[in-house]
């Protein structure tokens, strides 16, 4: 077969029964469909409880947010998460996906590996409310360029000074 097929056009052809054309253009109304994954939880949303980390057959659990449903349901660091609802969980953004088609208080079911074995617990998703209060929020974009602190108020308008010299380089 291959020898005649080398591409497998063919084979894709007569396996969904029409032409290479309309596969591709079906496959397009697809893609375009598809909801980018959300790039971090919005607040009042649904979340686990875990930090993470990805690895080859899915995400290995960094830390466990006291209090969350991760932590009331057992789960660890070092456990891997690898299917939630029956859903394969790969990485973070598939994990966010899955998580935030869901609200606060459903129940999932979540699979997971600890040493080598495989368990599946009842889990139940708790509210984001934000990142912890003092901690720092990261910047957006980089302070401008010769102000190394916030303008204090009260003091008087002028030009800003800019270093002459450059700073000592450090030694490797």
């Amino acid at each position: 077969q291959y020898e005649q097929d080398r591409t497998g056009a063919k084979a894709l052809e007569e396996v969904f029964g029409k032409k290479l054309s309309a596969i591709q253009a079906d496959w397009l109304k697809w893609v375009r469909r598809l909801k980018s994954p959300p790039l971090r939880l919005r607040r009042d949303s649904a979340y686990i409880g875990v930090q993470t980390r990805s690895v080859i057959d899915g995400l290995k659990v960094v830390k466990v947010v006291p209090g969350s449903g991760a932590d009331r349901a057992g789960l660890r660091p070092g456990d891997v998460i690898t299917n939630i609802d029956g859903r394969r969980i790969a990485d973070g953004p598939e994990l966010l996906r899955t998580v935030s088609r869901h609200r606060p208080g459903d129940r999932v079911s979540l699979r997971f590996r600890r040493n080598g074995e495989y368990h599946t617990v009842a889990l139940t998703l708790g509210r984001w409310t934000g990142p912890p209060r003092g901690r720092p929020k990261a910047r957006s974009r980089p302070a401008p360029a010769g102000r190394s602190k916030p303008p204090v108020k009260g003091r008087r308008k002028g030009p800003t000074t800019v270093p002459t010299t450059r700073p000592a380089k450090r030694a490797a």
